[in-house]
This record gives C-alpha cells, structure tokens and sequence, in this order.
C-alpha cells in the first residue's frame, strides 16, 4: 500500500498479482480501525490489555451513549410538542425616582473664556489694523506733502538695469518719514 492508504486506513485487495492476492480478514480490519480511530475509548477498549479494563472501558463507552441517546431522545420529544412560553407583566409605579447620575463636561474648552478670549483678540486685530490705516494715512499725506513742495522730476539712471526710471520727488526726503504704532 501507498502512504494515501495508510493514513486512510481503506483496506484493500493485495494489488499486487493483478488483484488475485488474499482478502484482508476481518480480524486485520479491527485490527487496523482500532488501531487508527478517533472514536474515544474504544481504542483502549480494544487494546486494553488486561479483560478488566476492557471490561471498564466498554462500561464507560455504553453510559456515554445510553446518556447521549437518552437526551437526544428527550430534545426532540420535547422539539415536537412545541412548548410555547410567554409572560407579559405590566407593573405601574406612582412615583418615579430621579436617577443618581452625573454628567460630567469632558469638554476643555471652557465657552466663558473662549468668548473672552475671541473678544479679546478681535479687539487687538481691530487696534492693530486702526494703527495701521493711521500710519498709512500719515505715509500717504507726508509723500504728497514732499512731492508737493519739490514740484520738479529728476531722473535717476539705475546702474543694475541701464535704463532711466522717473523718481517724483527727493530720495533723501523719503526716507526721512518715521513710521511709528
């Protein structure tokens, strides 16, 4: 026999002679099942060794079947008859106790500083942004002030790009205006 066979236990005719071998006995097929089952106990109840023990063992094997068949029995008596149970209770009450819990904020962000803290920083946006107009308008009116009183162009040639751009008014005054918040 081929390894397929053996972890199978199928017996067989002896392939060999073309089929015309020995038949395998009973005996060597017990012998071979007891030897490869899973059924539990019943391999030491074959191989038990001493008639005392094989004796135990086949008491063991028959109480586990008379039981399993017993309660087999009894689950699908008890499947056929249908047994229906059901049970509505209505109970009222007359007063109903508040319930002891207590809801705590996992929140972080507590929503009276937040509104603070979004004023406050509205209000600083709002002032810098004022300073700023005031300092723009100052810029703004000193530039007209300075290329009022000039009144003349003067052309500067940039040595970076060769050409000649128009500069209203003085450089030196310009860079004189203070910017200041």
């Amino acid at each position: 026999m081929d390894e397929c066979n053996k972890v199978h236990s199928i017996p067989e005719n002896d392939k060999e002679n073309n089929g015309k071998g020995k038949q395998m006995s009973v005996r060597k097929i017990i012998s071979d099942y007891r030897e490869r089952t899973t059924f539990h106990g019943f391999r030491y109840f074959i191989l038990g060794g001493s008639f005392i023990r094989q004796l135990i063992w086949l008491g063991l094997i028959l109480c586990s079947f008379a039981y399993f068949t017993f309660n087999g029995i009894r689950l699908f008596i008890n499947f056929l008859n249908l047994p229906t149970m059901t049970k509505n209770e209505i109970i009222t009450k007359q007063m109903m106790l508040f319930p002891a819990i207590t809801v705590c904020n996992y929140n972080p962000i507590k929503q009276s500083k937040l509104q603070q803290h979004i004023t406050t920083r509205i209000a600083n946006i709002v002032w810098i942004l004022t300073k700023y107009i005031k300092c723009m308008a100052i810029v703004w009116m000193k530039m007209e002030s300075l290329l009022a009183a000039s009144g003349e162009e003067s052309l500067a040639a940039e040595k970076i790009s060769g050409q000649p751009h128009k500069v209203w008014g003085s450089a030196i005054h310009l860079t004189q205006v203070k910017i200041t918040l």
